[in-house]
C-alpha cells in the first residue's frame, strides 16, 4: 500500500494491522471453537451424515404435535407457544439441520432434504396421528413431510407459513433466486474477510441459512397444496410484510377444507407478538370436528373455487403495494439510475410489476434526485469548492460554463441526461452557478421523462423476450438475468456516447484504440511473439539466455534495472544529462539550486521506474521541493536537468569481441499538440483531433483544470511533455538519421559502460542534423534487455512490420548472450528472473507512490 506522508502511513499501517490481526484470531477461535451442544434434556436423530437434535416433552399418550420452525431461527422460536401448550400435548421440537444445536449435520438444508430427514425420523420412531405445525420457512417442510409420509399425518397447521411462489417476495423463481444467491455470496464473502469470531459460523445469519433459501424451490408447493387431503388449519397475521396475507388467502382457497384465521395486528413474528391467539387456534382446531374434513367433504362451492385458476399475481396489484414498489425503484435510482431503471424494466417484463409502475418509479426518483443535485450544488458551494482540487477547476469550469449554460440551458440538461459520467458534475455546476432552479425545473423534468421510458421499455423488452432465451439455451437463471442487466446497461452507455457530438468524439478515440496496434496492451502482442520466444529458447537450449546480455545490469536489466547504475556508469563519457541521485531532501536542493541557475527547469524521476510514471517537470526550486516531499520513503529519485531538444530512442547492441556496434533503429519521440482557433475550448480541440482524441482520457485528466479555456487563435499548446507512448508522444521511425557517424558516437558512449551490449538509449539532440552527425547528444538513460526498439510502434508500420522488429531484437539479444555464455558466463535462472519481477514490483509501488505525490502537488 502506497500513501503520502509517514504519519498518513502509520496510520494506515496501524489500521491494516489491527484489521489482518483481528482476521487471523477470528478465524483462528472459528477453526479451534465447536458448535454449541444440546442440553442434555435433548436427543440426537443420526441419519448418514445428518444429526439432528430435538426436544420432546409431554406425555407421549397425548395428542402428539411436531414443531417445525423457520429460518434462521431455531425451534427456540416455539418456547412461548410450548409454555401454553405443554402441559395438553406431546411435543416433538427439532432443530432442523444446519439450525440451532443441529449445526454440525452435513447434507441439503433445502425444505425437500429437511422433509426427508423428518420422514426417516418419524419411521424410525414410529410415530403417527402427528399434527405437524410448520413456521415460516417450516411450512414448505410440512407440505413435502406430508407427501412423504402421509399416513403418518392426521393434520397440518400452516403458521405464518411460505407456499405458493407468486406470493414470496418478487413472485418469480428467476428473479428470488438471483436475490438469494447474491445474498449467499455475500455471506460467504463476509465470512471469510470479516473478522466476525464466530458470529456468521454459528449466528443466526449464516451460510446455511443463506443456502436454505438458495436451494429451496417453492414453484412445487402450489400442486403440493392442491393435493392436501386432510385437514388443514392456516394461521396468519393481518399484518405480515415478509410473507403477505395474500399468500394465506390463496392457500385457503386451494384448499377447500382448510380454515383460516387471520390476526389482527400480528405481523411475521406472530409466535412473539400473538403466541396465547395461536395456541388457542390450535386447540380449537384439535378438539372440533375440524380434524374429520377431508377435501371430498368440503361443500361444492370451495371446491369449485379451489378448481378456478389463479389470477395473475403482480407486487403492485393494490395502490398500496404501487407505492411501495414504485418508492423502492425511486430509493434504488440514488445508487444507480440506469441499473434501477434496468431492474424495473425486467420485473415488469417478467409480469412481476406493471410496466407503468416501472416508469413512475424510476422517474420520480431520477427528477427528485436531479433536483437534490442542483440543491446540493446551491447550498454546498462553499464546501464543495474547498475540497481537494476543486477550487481551482471550479474557477475554470464556472467562468465557461455561466454565460454558455445560461443561454444553452435545455441542450445542457437533455445532453447530460444521454452522456455517461456528465449528471453529477454538470447538476452540481448548474446549482453552484447562481442561476435561479425555476429556469431549469421543467427541462429536469423533460429529460427525465425522455430518458426513463426509453431505458425502462428496453428492459421491459428483454426481460420478456431475451430471458427466457438466455435462461433456456445459455446461461441459465442467475447468470442470464445477470447478462441481461449487463447489456441493457452497456446498451444505455452506448446511447448515450452515440447522440452526442462528444460521445461519438470519445467512440471515435476508442475504435482507435482498438483497431490501430500501437495502442494494444503489451501482453496481446507479446501473445503473439510467444511462439517465436519459445523457438529460441528451444534452439538456444535455454529459457534465460536473453538475460545474460547484459552482465552489468541485474539480470540484463529484465524487469528491474535502478536507472542509477547506468547513469553512474555512463557518466564518464561525458554525454550523460546532468543528474544527482537523491536520498534526502538537501541533496536535491543543492543539485536544484545549480541547476535553476543555470537551464531553469530540473526534471524528477524514481529511480525504478517506467512508461513515464511519477516523471515531473519543475520549474521552480519551491515546485522541485513540494514535489519529493511529497514522494513516498523507502526509493532513491533521480534528479536530472532538463535539456531541451528533440527526443530520440536509439537502440545498440555490439556483439561481444566486435570492436564496433549497431543501431537496429531510432525513434523520434514527437509530441502530440493542438492548434487554438479562438472559439473552441481545449476539451473540443482534444477530442477534434485524430491523434489526441485516441488518448482523449489521458488528456483530459491531465489538463482537467483547462479543459474549458479557449485556446487563442493560432496559439500551439503542447498536450505530450514527456517521450513516453503511454503518455501521448508519437514515436516515429527515424533509422534513416542511423549514420556512421551517430554509430561512432553511441558505440563511444556505450562502451565507457562495461558489460553493456544492448539496450535503448533516450537522448536529446539539438536538431536531426545533429543527431545524424553524433553532436551534442544528451543522454537522459539507459534501458536494458526489456527495453525495446520503438521504431517499431511507427503509425505506418503494419503489425507484421513491428513483429518483425521485435524478433530481430529478441534474436540479437539470444545470439549475444550465447557468445557470452561461450565465454564462460553463467546464465541467471528463472527464479533469478522471478526475483528480479518482484523487485520490480516493489519498486512499482513506490513509482506510484511518486505519481500520487505529483497529483498532490499538482493538486496544491
Amino acid at each position: 500500500m502506497v500513501v503520502l506522508g509517514g504519519r498518513r502511513k502509520r496510520k494506515w499501517r496501524v489500521v491494516l494491522g489491527l484489521y489482518l490481526g483481528s482476521l487471523t484470531l477470528s478465524h483462528l477461535f472459528c477453526y479451534l471453537s465447536s458448535p454449541p451442544e444440546p442440553p442434555l434434556s435433548w436427543a440426537t436423530f443420526t441419519d448418514g451424515d445428518v444429526e439432528m437434535s430435538y426436544r420432546e416433552l409431554g406425555a407421549p399418550e397425548k395428542r402428539t404435535l411436531l414443531l417445525l420452525h423457520g429460518s434462521p431461527m431455531a425451534s427456540s422460536s416455539f418456547d412461548q407457544l410450548i409454555a401454553d401448550l405443554g402441559a395438553d400435548y406431546h411435543l416433538l421440537v427439532p432443530d432442523l439441520p444446519g439450525f440451532g444445536y443441529s449445526q454440525q449435520s452435513g447434507g441439503g438444508v433445502s425444505i425437500i432434504d429437511h422433509a426427508e430427514v423428518l420422514a426417516s425420523w418419524l419411521e424410525e420412531r414410529a410415530i403417527s396421528d402427528v399434527i405437524v405445525v410448520g413456521y415460516s420457512m417450516g411450512g414448505g417442510v410440512a407440505l413435502h413431510l406430508e407427501e412423504l409420509v402421509r399416513d403418518r399425518i392426521s393434520g397440518i397447521v400452516l403458521l405464518a407459513s411460505i407456499g405458493v411462489q407468486e406470493h414470496e417476495l418478487l413472485g418469480d423463481y428467476a428473479l428470488n433466486h438471483m436475490i438469494h444467491g447474491a445474498q449467499l455470496v455475500t455471506l460467504r464473502i463476509a465470512k471469510w474477510v470479516l473478522p466476525h469470531f464466530g458470529l456468521l459460523q454459528y449466528g443466526v445469519l449464516n451460510e446455511r441459512y443463506a443456502r436454505n433459501f438458495y436451494e429451496s424451490d417453492q414453484r412445487p408447493l402450489r400442486d403440493r397444496l392442491m393435493s392436501l387431503n386432510g385437514p388443514t388449519l392456516i394461521i396468519h397475521g393481518e399484518s405480515d410484510w415478509q410473507v403477505p396475507v395474500r399468500a394465506a388467502r390463496e392457500h385457503h382457497r386451494i384448499v377447500p377444507q382448510s380454515e383460516l384465521v387471520s390476526v389482527d395486528g400480528a405481523g411475521h413474528l406472530i409466535l412473539h407478538s400473538h403466541a396465547a391467539e395461536v395456541g388457542a387456534a390450535i386447540r380449537n382446531f384439535t378438539a372440533s370436528d375440524m380434524l374429520s374434513k377431508r377435501r371430498s367433504t368440503a361443500s361444492p362451492e370451495r371446491i369449485a373455487l379451489a378448481e378456478e385458476s389463479p389470477d395473475p399475481h403482480r407486487l403492485d396489484a393494490s395502490i398500496g403495494s404501487a407505492s411501495l414498489v414504485a418508492v423502492a425503484l425511486g430509493l434504488a435510482t440514488l445508487f444507480s439510475e440506469d441499473i434501477a431503471c434496468i431492474s424495473g424494466g425486467l420485473l415488469a417484463g417478467k409480469g412481476v410489476i406493471s410496466f407503468f409502475t416501472a416508469v413512475l418509479g424510476c422517474y420520480l426518483g431520477i427528477f427528485v434526485g436531479d433536483l437534490w443535485l442542483f440543491w446540493m450544488g446551491r447550498t454546498g458551494s462553499s464546501w464543495l469548492q474547498r475540497l481537494p482540487g476543486v477550487a481551482r477547476y471550479w474557477e475554470k469550469t464556472l467562468r465557461f460554463s455561466e454565460n454558455w449554460v445560461e443561454r444553452n440551458a435545455p441542450l445542457v440538461v437533455i445532453s447530460s441526461r444521454f452522456i455517461p459520467g456528465s449528471r453529477l458534475p454538470t447538476y452540481l455546476a448548474l446549482g453552484m452557478s447562481g442561476l435561479p432552479m425555476k429556469r431549469f425545473i421543467l427541462w429536469f423534468a423533460f429529460a427525465v421523462l425522455l430518458w426513463t421510458p426509453l431505458l425502462v421499455g428496453v428492459s421491459f423488452w428483454a426481460g420478456g423476450y431475451l430471458l427466457p432465451i438466455f435462461e433456456e439455451k445459455f446461461l441459465g437463471l442467475f447468470f442470464g438475468s445477470v447478462a441481461i442487466v449487463l447489456c441493457v446497461f452497456l446498451l444505455s452507455r452506448a446511447v448515450g456516447l452515440v447522440v452526442t457530438w462528444r460521445g461519438r468524439k470519445r467512440l471515435k478515440g476508442i475504435w482507435l484504440r482498438w483497431t490501430h496496434w500501437e495502442f494494444w496492451p503489451s501482453w496481446v502482442i507479446y501473445s503473439m511473439l510467444l511462439p517465436h520466444l519459445v523457438s529460441l529458447m528451444v534452439r538456444h537450449r535455454s529459457m534465460t539466455l536473453f538475460a545474460l546480455a547484459n552482465p552489468a545490469l541485474p539480470c540484463g536489466g529484465f524487469a528491474y534495472e535502478p536507472k542509477q547504475i547506468s547513469l553512474l556508469a555512463l557518466r564518464k563519457s561525458g554525454s550523460v544529462a546532468s543528474f544527482q541521485i537523491i536520498q534526502e531532501a538537501a541533496d536535491m536542493e543543492s543539485f536544484a539550486d545549480e541547476v535553476f541557475a543555470r537551464s531553469g527547469r530540473l526534471v524528477l524521476k524514481p529511480d525504478c521506474g517506467e512508461r513515464g510514471r511519477g516523471v515531473s517537470i519543475c520549474d521552480s526550486l519551491e515546485s522541485a521541493r513540494a514535489d519529493y516531499e511529497a514522494r513516498p520513503d523507502g526509493m532513491p529519485s533521480i534528479a536530472q536537468e532538463y535539456v531541451g531538444g528533440l527526443e530520440y530512442g536509439v537502440f545498440y547492441y555490439r556483439f561481444p569481441n566486435e570492436k564496433r556496434g549497431s543501431i537496429l533503429g531510432v525513434t523520434h519521440k514527437d509530441v502530440v499538440s493542438v492548434v487554438g482557433d479562438g472559439e473552441r475550448t481545449l476539451e473540443e480541440l482534444i477530442l477534434g483531433d485524430d491523434r489526441a482524441v485516441v488518448m482523449s482520457d489521458y488528456f483530459l485528466d491531465q489538463y482537467k483544470s483547462q479543459r474549458w479555456d479557449v485556446i487563442p487563435a493560432g496559439e500551439e499548446f503542447r498536450l505530450s511533455q514527456l517521450g513516453t507512448h503511454s503518455r501521448g508522444a508519437i514515436f516515429r521511425n527515424a533509422s534513416h538519421l542511423s549514420t556512421s557517424s551517430l554509430v561512432k558516437e553511441i558505440d563511444r558512449i556505450a562502451q565507457t559502460f562495461d558489460g553493456f551490449y544492448f539496450g535503448r538509449f533516450d537522448l536529446k539532440a539539438p536538431s536531426s542534423e545533429a543527431l545524424s552527425s553524433g553532436d551534442s547528444l544528451s543522454v537522459l538513460e539507459l534501458n536494458g534487455v526489456t527495453s525495446e526498439a520503438t521504431h517499431l510502434y511507427d503509425p505506418s508500420h503494419s503489425l507484421s512490420k513491428g513483429l518483425a522488429i521485435l524478433k530481430d531484437q529478441w534474436n540479437i539479444a539470444f545470439e549475444i548472450g550465447s557468445r557470452l555464455a561461450e565465454q564462460g558466463m553463467t546464465a541467471p535462472t528463472i527464479f533469478d528472473l522471478i526475483e528480479n519481477v518482484q523487485k520490480h514490483r516493489k519498486a512499482g509501488r513506490h513509482e506510484v507512490g511518486a505519481v500520487l505525490a505529483k497529483k498532490e502537488v499538482d493538486r496544491g
